[in-house]
């Protein structure tokens, strides 16, 4: 045996079997010619493959790790078959190398693997040393774990679209959830037929099992129209008002609160003490639902705006209208909290850094600037429209329009996290809303889910990996407060504009693919904690209010907006989270003179 010295890059088969593989790649000086199989040329030269001895001298400790899962296509006998498979990529860096550099190191690394995603083992140790050869001299040794998942280790891909699948069968809960989103408007049978595509008369069934269940009841008018209701407070305090009769009162409410989900609007019931509901039903479409009472030593009034969103123009207008008749018909409001789901900002940090205080779902993100030093960045963000470049046609960036309250006490409260009065409050808070929701919400739970908090990054071709959350064992939810951002859909852009990318229709992987890395931009550019569907017509008609304390409470239940599928899951446990915060902030903050 003779030993050389070289500045070498070494790759050494540790474990090999069917289904599980493990590859270290190392720069050596120390060379045991002994140990070589085969030493490369050509692009290659300096890579030296290790012959596979069957030892397996497991890593001590390693400074980061990658954790993904990725689906593959395993030809069999009977045919091809799909597995998941669990991949690790551990990393040991030089000593003295700063954390901040390992960790923009493991990023760009992460990117690149993901950026033309190697899916067959060659494909991808060739890519891993590929970036061993082109730099990153700062890495001694990269560690390649590959195994098929077991069964009990699958996990199940979310779905991060609102579309149902075409073959879902149509349930009564489909009814219920499209009047909950129209609420405090009603719905046509016809037009929830077409929505969930089945005939009328199977919504009308399913309409009828409801109305026993005093869930919903037909509006007394000609065109067959259909409305949410409560069956206890049908009689107790949802009233029919009349156009034009008044909000005056002997307490007018000094806080407004703005939801759109009904599991929102139900959290927000439920901690407002000495309530009142009044439904302004109008078949214009513009109705009104508007709760008075207290919340601490506040008087307050909530509402549940329909279906907001920007899915279409006349989503819109209806968010805009909704609030501006709110803040009309109660004059005295200095403060407006604007509660609802929103999606955790993907960032890159999350997927290797267990230090970073990353977003997961049932955090509670509480808009404001990057900092409180910083009087110039913005609150809320919205991107209203993209750019393109000349000569490929191709989306590139994009536009958008900010602002930020005159003041910023809400969030100020809620950014006291070392307050253990408040945390404490918070806690019970959630606790008892959940407990009050449970009793009567019939079949939908207010509790924390059970589903795994993981990432899910696109990989192009309509693929994605798979990335468990760091901290799995932080239970404990979150307060985060900076800004958060919301973006127009870009398949909406290319329905309206009848766009498309060379031979890629709009509706295509590709599109996402292209949406997503523009909102990873977004997030990096703005330093965002949260995106949401939507918020900047709201925000607008407050702000045309001349209403300078205002902020967004958003529950965290994707990585998407808020509203995807794999998020409605998460909805009403965020919703009890924002709700309990909205609590804790408003039994601390001042009472208006």
């Amino acid at each position: 045996m003779s030993t050389e010295r070289h500045s070498l890059i070494v790759l050494k088969p540790i474990i090999r079997s069917p289904t599980h593989n493990v590859i270290r790649i190392e720069r050596k000086q120390d060379l045991n010619t002994d140990e070589i199989l085969h030493i490369a040329g050509g692009d290659h030269a300096g890579v030296i493959v290790n012959k596979f001895t069957g030892t397996y001298e497991p890593l001590e400790e390693c400074d980061l790790l990658i954790n993904f899962s990725v689906w593959l296509t395993i030809p069999g006998e009977k045919g091809d078959e799909r597995r998941q498979e669990i991949r690790i990529i551990k990393f040991i860096f030089d000593n003295g190398i700063e954390k901040e550099l390992q960790h923009e190191c493991a990023e760009q690394i992460f990117k690149d693997i993901i950026s033309l995603f190697p899916r067959d083992y060659l494909t991808f140790i060739k890519r891993m040393l590929k970036i061993m050869e082109d730099g990153y001299e700062e890495i001694k040794v990269i560690e390649i774990d590959m195994k098929l998942a077991d069964e009990d280790e699958v996990i199940e891909m979310p779905n991060d679209y609102d579309s149902e699948p075409s073959d879902v069968e149509v349930t009564s809960g489909h009814v219920q959830e499209l009047l909950e989103h129209a609420f405090p408007n009603s719905l046509k049978v016809s037009n929830m037929a077409n929505v969930l595509k089945c005939s009328e008369e199977e919504i009308q069934s399913f309409l009828m099992e409801l109305a026993e269940k005093f869930i919903v009841e037909r509006v007394d008018n000609e065109d067959n129209e259909w409305i949410r209701i409560e069956g206890r407070h049908i009689d107790q305090n949802i009233a029919f008002k009349k156009h034009g009769e008044s909000y005056e009162g002997k307490e007018q409410p000094t806080i407004a609160i703005i939801t759109s989900l009904y599991s929102e609007k139900k959290a927000i019931d439920a901690i407002i003490e000495n309530s009142h509901t009044f439904h302004k039903y109008r078949a214009s479409g513009e109705s009104n639902v508007y709760t008075t009472g207290n919340i601490g030593p506040h008087r307050v009034v909530a509402t549940k705006l329909p279906g907001v969103g920007d899915s279409n123009f006349n989503a819109y207008i209806s968010a805009s209208g909704g609030t501006t008749r709110l803040l009309g018909n109660y004059q005295n409001v200095n403060h407006v909290i604007i509660l609802g789901a929103a999606g955790g900002a993907l960032n890159f940090s999350n997927v290797f850094n267990s230090n970073v205080n990353s977003v997961k779902l049932g955090d509670v993100v509480v808009s404001n600037s990057r900092t409180f030093s910083d009087t110039a960045s913005p609150s809320y963000i919205y991107v209203n429209k993209y750019t393109t470049d000349r000569n490929t046609d191709e989306y590139n960036g994009y536009m958008c329009s900010a602002w930020r309250p005159e003041d910023n006490i809400l969030a100020q409260i809620a950014s006291q996290t070392n307050d253990a009065s408040l945390m404490s409050d918070w806690e019970a808070f959630t606790q008892e809303i959940i407990d009050t929701l449970n009793k009567s919400a019939g079949d939908k739970s207010f509790s924390k889910p059970n589903e795994a908090d993981i990432l899910k990054v696109p990989v192009g071709g309509g693929n994605f990996v798979v990335v468990p959350h760091q901290n799995p064992e932080s239970l404990l939810s979150k307060i985060h407060v900076g800004p958060i951002g919301g973006m127009k859909p870009l398949i909406e852009i290319e329905t309206d504009n009848n766009k498309s990318f060379g031979n890629e229709s709009f509706n295509t992987d590709y599109t996402k693919t292209v949406y997503y890395n523009l909102k990873e931009k977004f997030v990096k550019d703005h330093q965002l904690k949260a995106i949401d569907a939507g918020s900047e017509s709201v925000i607008s008609a407050i702000q045309g209010s001349c209403i300078g304390s205002w902020s967004l409470i958003r529950g965290i239940t994707d990585y998407q907006n808020g509203l995807s599928r794999s998020g409605r899951v998460w909805q009403p446990y965020a919703a009890a989270r924002a709700a309990a915060l909205v609590k804790a902030i408003l039994e601390r903050l001042p009472s208006s003179p």
